[in-house]
Protein backbone atom coordinates (compact mmCIF):
# COMPACT_ATOMS: atom_id res chain seq x y z
CA UNK A 1 0.00 0.00 0.00
CA UNK A 2 1.39 3.42 -1.13
CA UNK A 3 2.11 5.59 1.43
CA UNK A 4 -0.38 8.38 1.18
CA UNK A 5 -3.16 5.59 1.35
CA UNK A 6 -1.47 4.28 5.14
CA UNK A 7 -1.46 7.99 6.50
CA UNK A 8 -5.24 8.28 5.29
CA UNK A 9 -6.18 5.09 6.43
CA UNK A 10 -4.22 6.12 10.21
CA UNK A 11 -6.34 9.51 10.00
CA UNK A 12 -9.70 7.91 9.16
CA UNK A 13 -10.47 7.47 13.51
CA UNK A 14 -11.24 11.34 13.09
CA UNK A 15 -8.40 11.79 16.22
CA UNK A 16 -5.03 14.17 16.10
CA UNK A 17 -2.15 12.43 15.27
CA UNK A 18 1.27 14.25 15.86
CA UNK A 19 4.01 14.05 12.72
CA UNK A 20 6.40 12.69 14.78
CA UNK A 21 4.13 9.74 15.66
CA UNK A 22 3.02 9.41 11.86
CA UNK A 23 6.74 9.62 10.87
CA UNK A 24 7.57 6.81 13.31
CA UNK A 25 5.15 4.84 13.06
CA UNK A 26 5.62 4.92 8.46
CA UNK A 27 9.35 4.85 9.26
CA UNK A 28 9.37 7.67 6.79
CA UNK A 29 10.89 11.82 8.04
CA UNK A 30 8.26 14.21 9.24
CA UNK A 31 8.83 16.50 6.08
CA UNK A 32 7.78 13.09 4.01
CA UNK A 33 4.46 13.19 6.50
CA UNK A 34 3.46 16.91 5.51
CA UNK A 35 3.91 16.56 2.01
CA UNK A 36 1.58 13.53 2.22
CA UNK A 37 -0.42 15.84 4.10
CA UNK A 38 -0.06 18.41 2.12
CA UNK A 39 -1.20 16.72 -0.84
CA UNK A 40 -4.37 15.50 0.31
CA UNK A 41 -5.16 18.96 1.48
CA UNK A 42 -4.58 19.99 -2.20
CA UNK A 43 -7.07 17.45 -3.37
CA UNK A 44 -9.75 18.39 -1.05
CA UNK A 45 -9.27 16.16 1.37
CA UNK A 46 -10.99 17.54 5.05
CA UNK A 47 -7.32 17.40 6.97
CA UNK A 48 -6.99 19.50 9.54
CA UNK A 49 -3.66 20.80 11.01
CA UNK A 50 -3.09 21.92 14.01
CA UNK A 51 0.01 23.20 15.66
CA UNK A 52 0.75 21.27 19.05
CA UNK A 53 -1.71 18.56 18.35
CA UNK A 54 -1.10 16.70 14.96
CA UNK A 55 -3.29 16.09 11.88
CA UNK A 56 -6.60 14.87 11.76
CA UNK A 57 -9.79 14.26 9.36
CA UNK A 58 -12.72 16.37 10.03
CA UNK A 59 -15.26 13.47 9.12
CA UNK A 60 -13.93 9.88 10.46
CA UNK A 61 -14.31 6.69 7.85
CA UNK A 62 -13.81 3.26 8.02
CA UNK A 63 -11.31 1.57 5.54
CA UNK A 64 -12.45 -0.49 3.48
CA UNK A 65 -10.91 -4.16 4.85
CA UNK A 66 -11.26 -6.70 1.62
CA UNK A 67 -11.01 -10.03 3.83
CA UNK A 68 -14.46 -8.54 5.93
CA UNK A 69 -16.11 -8.66 2.46
CA UNK A 70 -14.85 -11.74 1.68
CA UNK A 71 -16.12 -13.47 4.39
CA UNK A 72 -19.53 -11.63 4.56
CA UNK A 73 -19.92 -12.95 0.44
CA UNK A 74 -17.95 -15.61 -0.27
CA UNK A 75 -20.28 -16.43 -3.25
CA UNK A 76 -18.50 -12.76 -5.05
CA UNK A 77 -14.76 -12.59 -6.65
CA UNK A 78 -14.12 -9.09 -4.80
CA UNK A 79 -11.08 -6.95 -5.98
CA UNK A 80 -10.14 -4.32 -4.36
CA UNK A 81 -7.78 -1.34 -5.20
CA UNK A 82 -6.86 2.25 -3.54
CA UNK A 83 -7.18 3.58 -6.71
CA UNK A 84 -8.12 2.26 -10.17
CA UNK A 85 -8.46 3.75 -14.11
CA UNK A 86 -12.04 2.71 -13.44
CA UNK A 87 -14.08 -0.05 -12.17
CA UNK A 88 -15.83 -0.89 -15.21
CA UNK A 89 -12.89 -0.85 -17.05
CA UNK A 90 -11.14 -3.56 -15.09
CA UNK A 91 -13.69 -5.69 -15.19
CA UNK A 92 -14.49 -5.39 -18.38
CA UNK A 93 -10.70 -6.51 -18.87
CA UNK A 94 -11.02 -8.99 -15.82
CA UNK A 95 -14.46 -10.46 -15.21
CA UNK A 96 -13.76 -14.46 -14.96
CA UNK A 97 -16.17 -16.36 -16.84
CA UNK A 98 -18.14 -18.20 -13.78
CA UNK A 99 -20.05 -15.78 -10.44
CA UNK A 100 -20.69 -12.22 -10.11
CA UNK A 101 -17.48 -9.77 -9.50
CA UNK A 102 -17.06 -6.56 -7.88
CA UNK A 103 -14.53 -4.44 -7.87
CA UNK A 104 -14.28 -2.17 -5.52
CA UNK A 105 -11.49 1.40 -5.11
CA UNK A 106 -11.30 4.55 -3.19
CA UNK A 107 -10.38 6.38 -6.01
CA UNK A 108 -10.91 6.42 -10.13
CA UNK A 109 -8.56 8.62 -12.51
CA UNK A 110 -11.05 7.76 -15.43
CA UNK A 111 -14.49 7.34 -14.36
CA UNK A 112 -16.70 7.58 -16.25
CA UNK A 113 -20.56 8.61 -16.04
CA UNK A 114 -23.74 8.38 -18.41
CA UNK A 115 -23.86 10.56 -21.34
CA UNK A 116 -19.76 10.80 -21.52
CA UNK A 117 -20.21 12.55 -18.04
CA UNK A 118 -16.84 12.53 -15.42
CA UNK A 119 -17.30 10.62 -12.79
CA UNK A 120 -15.43 11.56 -9.64
CA UNK A 121 -15.72 10.22 -6.15
CA UNK A 122 -13.59 10.90 -3.15
CA UNK A 123 -11.68 8.44 -0.69
CA UNK A 124 -13.35 7.55 2.45
CA UNK A 125 -16.82 9.58 1.98
CA UNK A 126 -18.14 7.46 -1.39
CA UNK A 127 -18.77 3.85 -2.03
CA UNK A 128 -17.57 3.30 -6.06
CA UNK A 129 -17.81 0.05 -7.06
CA UNK A 130 -19.17 -2.34 -9.98
CA UNK A 131 -20.08 -5.62 -10.52
CA UNK A 132 -20.24 -7.77 -13.36
CA UNK A 133 -21.11 -10.69 -14.87
CA UNK A 134 -21.66 -13.37 -17.59
CA UNK A 135 -24.32 -14.30 -19.26
CA UNK A 136 -26.58 -15.90 -22.05
CA UNK A 137 -29.60 -14.64 -21.58
CA UNK A 138 -30.80 -12.14 -24.63
CA UNK A 139 -29.37 -8.71 -24.89
CA UNK A 140 -32.62 -7.27 -24.96
CA UNK A 141 -33.30 -8.52 -21.47
CA UNK A 142 -30.18 -7.10 -20.06
CA UNK A 143 -31.96 -3.07 -20.61
CA UNK A 144 -33.61 -3.82 -17.59
CA UNK A 145 -30.51 -4.34 -15.54
CA UNK A 146 -29.99 -0.82 -14.63
CA UNK A 147 -33.56 0.00 -13.45
CA UNK A 148 -32.97 -3.56 -11.53
CA UNK A 149 -30.20 -2.23 -9.79
CA UNK A 150 -32.00 1.02 -9.45
CA UNK A 151 -34.66 -0.98 -7.12
CA UNK A 152 -31.46 -2.89 -5.47
CA UNK A 153 -29.81 0.43 -3.86
CA UNK A 154 -33.27 1.97 -3.40
CA UNK A 155 -34.19 -1.00 -1.44
CA UNK A 156 -31.24 -1.86 0.92
CA UNK A 157 -31.07 2.04 2.10
CA UNK A 158 -34.60 1.70 3.33
CA UNK A 159 -33.78 -1.67 4.85
CA UNK A 160 -30.96 0.28 6.72
CA UNK A 161 -32.65 2.68 8.14
CA UNK A 162 -32.45 5.51 5.42
CA UNK A 163 -35.25 7.17 3.80
CA UNK A 164 -37.10 9.15 1.42
CA UNK A 165 -34.93 7.01 -1.46
CA UNK A 166 -36.67 7.28 -4.69
CA UNK A 167 -35.43 6.97 -8.21
CA UNK A 168 -35.43 9.39 -11.20
CA UNK A 169 -35.40 7.86 -14.37
CA UNK A 170 -33.13 5.90 -16.16
CA UNK A 171 -30.51 5.89 -13.99
CA UNK A 172 -30.26 8.10 -10.77
CA UNK A 173 -30.89 7.44 -6.97
CA UNK A 174 -32.58 10.67 -5.17
CA UNK A 175 -33.17 11.77 -1.82
CA UNK A 176 -35.06 13.99 -0.35
CA UNK A 177 -33.58 16.62 1.83
CA UNK A 178 -35.42 18.51 4.75
CA UNK A 179 -35.84 21.81 1.65
CA UNK A 180 -38.52 19.07 0.06
CA UNK A 181 -36.12 18.77 -2.98
CA UNK A 182 -35.07 15.54 -4.75
CA UNK A 183 -30.86 15.84 -4.50
CA UNK A 184 -28.74 13.35 -6.51
CA UNK A 185 -27.21 10.58 -3.89
CA UNK A 186 -26.07 7.93 -6.66
CA UNK A 187 -25.59 6.87 -10.02
CA UNK A 188 -25.13 4.13 -12.35
CA UNK A 189 -23.83 3.09 -15.84
CA UNK A 190 -23.95 -0.17 -17.44
CA UNK A 191 -21.85 -1.15 -20.12
CA UNK A 192 -22.00 -4.56 -22.34
CA UNK A 193 -18.93 -6.66 -23.72
CA UNK A 194 -19.20 -9.79 -26.04
CA UNK A 195 -20.35 -10.90 -29.14
CA UNK A 196 -24.05 -11.04 -30.42
CA UNK A 197 -24.15 -14.90 -30.67
CA UNK A 198 -22.13 -15.92 -27.62
CA UNK A 199 -21.65 -15.34 -23.89
CA UNK A 200 -22.49 -11.48 -23.09
CA UNK A 201 -20.23 -9.53 -20.00
CA UNK A 202 -22.22 -7.22 -18.58
CA UNK A 203 -20.81 -4.45 -16.24
CA UNK A 204 -22.54 -2.00 -14.05
CA UNK A 205 -21.10 0.64 -12.04
CA UNK A 206 -22.85 2.80 -9.28
CA UNK A 207 -21.41 5.80 -7.92
CA UNK A 208 -22.98 6.71 -3.67
CA UNK A 209 -22.01 9.68 -1.96
CA UNK A 210 -22.02 8.82 1.78
CA UNK A 211 -20.00 11.14 3.62
CA UNK A 212 -20.42 14.83 3.83
CA UNK A 213 -17.01 15.21 1.93
CA UNK A 214 -17.94 13.41 -1.10
CA UNK A 215 -19.99 16.91 -2.17
CA UNK A 216 -16.56 18.40 -2.35
CA UNK A 217 -15.38 16.97 -5.81
CA UNK A 218 -18.52 16.80 -7.12
CA UNK A 219 -19.12 18.90 -10.56
CA UNK A 220 -23.33 18.08 -11.11
CA UNK A 221 -25.77 19.51 -13.31
CA UNK A 222 -28.37 19.71 -10.62
CA UNK A 223 -27.84 19.63 -6.90
CA UNK A 224 -26.61 16.66 -5.35
CA UNK A 225 -26.97 14.83 -1.51
CA UNK A 226 -25.27 12.28 0.42
CA UNK A 227 -26.81 9.80 3.01
CA UNK A 228 -24.25 11.91 5.80
CA UNK A 229 -27.29 14.38 5.71
CA UNK A 230 -29.34 11.55 7.86
CA UNK A 231 -27.10 9.87 9.96
CA UNK A 232 -23.88 12.07 10.37
CA UNK A 233 -21.93 8.21 10.65
CA UNK A 234 -22.42 7.16 7.28
CA UNK A 235 -18.72 6.85 6.37
CA UNK A 236 -18.36 4.71 8.89
CA UNK A 237 -21.00 2.04 7.53
CA UNK A 238 -19.79 1.64 3.59
CA UNK A 239 -19.30 -1.87 4.53
CA UNK A 240 -22.46 -2.70 5.66
CA UNK A 241 -24.00 -0.44 2.82
CA UNK A 242 -21.99 -2.41 0.23
CA UNK A 243 -23.26 -5.53 1.69
CA UNK A 244 -26.51 -4.88 1.63
CA UNK A 245 -26.51 -3.51 -1.58
CA UNK A 246 -25.23 -6.86 -3.35
CA UNK A 247 -27.74 -9.16 -1.25
CA UNK A 248 -30.68 -6.93 -2.61
CA UNK A 249 -29.08 -6.90 -6.19
CA UNK A 250 -29.02 -10.36 -6.09
CA UNK A 251 -32.49 -11.01 -4.56
CA UNK A 252 -34.35 -8.78 -7.45
CA UNK A 253 -32.24 -9.75 -10.20
CA UNK A 254 -32.98 -13.88 -9.50
CA UNK A 255 -36.68 -13.20 -9.42
CA UNK A 256 -36.20 -10.87 -12.49
CA UNK A 257 -34.59 -14.21 -14.48
CA UNK A 258 -36.98 -16.50 -12.58
CA UNK A 259 -40.54 -14.50 -13.31
CA UNK A 260 -39.40 -11.63 -15.70
CA UNK A 261 -40.17 -7.91 -15.17
CA UNK A 262 -43.04 -7.49 -13.61
CA UNK A 263 -42.53 -7.54 -10.46
CA UNK A 264 -39.57 -5.52 -10.62
CA UNK A 265 -41.48 -2.84 -12.87
CA UNK A 266 -44.13 -2.35 -10.34
CA UNK A 267 -41.19 -2.02 -7.27
CA UNK A 268 -39.75 0.47 -9.38
CA UNK A 269 -42.73 2.54 -9.67
CA UNK A 270 -43.03 2.75 -6.07
CA UNK A 271 -39.93 4.27 -5.82
CA UNK A 272 -40.58 7.15 -9.30
CA UNK A 273 -40.20 10.18 -8.20
CA UNK A 274 -41.61 11.72 -12.02
CA UNK A 275 -44.55 9.53 -11.86
CA UNK A 276 -46.98 12.11 -13.25
CA UNK A 277 -44.74 15.30 -12.84
CA UNK A 278 -44.27 17.53 -15.65
CA UNK A 279 -40.97 17.32 -17.23
CA UNK A 280 -38.25 18.78 -19.78
CA UNK A 281 -37.27 16.23 -22.24
CA UNK A 282 -34.28 16.95 -24.18
CA UNK A 283 -32.99 14.61 -26.96
CA UNK A 284 -30.02 15.72 -29.83
CA UNK A 285 -32.56 17.12 -31.87
CA UNK A 286 -35.80 18.57 -29.57
CA UNK A 287 -36.87 19.82 -26.61
CA UNK A 288 -40.48 19.51 -25.37
CA UNK A 289 -42.33 19.63 -22.43
CA UNK A 290 -44.75 16.75 -20.83
CA UNK A 291 -45.92 14.68 -18.27
CA UNK A 292 -43.61 11.61 -17.44
CA UNK A 293 -46.35 8.28 -16.70
CA UNK A 294 -44.21 5.80 -15.72
CA UNK A 295 -42.84 2.59 -17.66
CA UNK A 296 -43.91 0.65 -20.53
CA UNK A 297 -43.32 -3.34 -20.76
CA UNK A 298 -39.67 -2.98 -21.63
CA UNK A 299 -38.42 -0.78 -19.58
CA UNK A 300 -38.88 2.35 -21.19
CA UNK A 301 -40.37 5.33 -19.73
CA UNK A 302 -43.57 7.12 -21.14
CA UNK A 303 -44.43 10.40 -21.11
CA UNK A 304 -47.33 12.45 -22.47
CA UNK A 305 -46.91 15.03 -24.29
CA UNK A 306 -49.49 17.10 -25.41
CA UNK A 307 -51.71 13.87 -25.60
CA UNK A 308 -49.34 12.21 -27.47
CA UNK A 309 -47.62 9.31 -25.76
CA UNK A 310 -43.66 8.84 -26.71
CA UNK A 311 -41.59 6.31 -25.53
CA UNK A 312 -38.23 7.11 -24.52
CA UNK A 313 -34.90 5.01 -23.86
CA UNK A 314 -32.16 6.28 -21.86
CA UNK A 315 -29.82 6.80 -24.56
CA UNK A 316 -32.35 8.93 -26.60
CA UNK A 317 -32.58 11.98 -23.76
CA UNK A 318 -31.58 14.02 -20.83
CA UNK A 319 -34.54 14.45 -18.69
CA UNK A 320 -35.52 16.96 -15.66
CA UNK A 321 -38.35 17.86 -13.79
CA UNK A 322 -39.96 21.00 -14.83
CA UNK A 323 -38.84 23.83 -12.69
Amino acid sequence: MELKWQVLNILSDGRFHSGQKLAEQLGISRSAVWKIIHGWQASGMPVDAVTGRGYRLREAFVPYTLKRLQTACSSVHWHFFEAVDSTNSFLLRNAPKQGMSVCLTEEQSQGRGRRGRTWNSTPGYSLTFSFAEWTSKPVSELAWLPLIAGVAVSTALIGLGFENIGIKWPNDIVIKTDDGQWRKLAGMLMEVSGGLEGDVLWVLGIGLNVGLHALKNIEAEYPCGTLALQKPDAACLRHEILLAIIQSWQHWVNLFWREGPSRIKRAWEQFDVLAEQPVVVRTSENIYHGHAMGLDDFGRLVINTNGERRVLTAADVSIRAHP
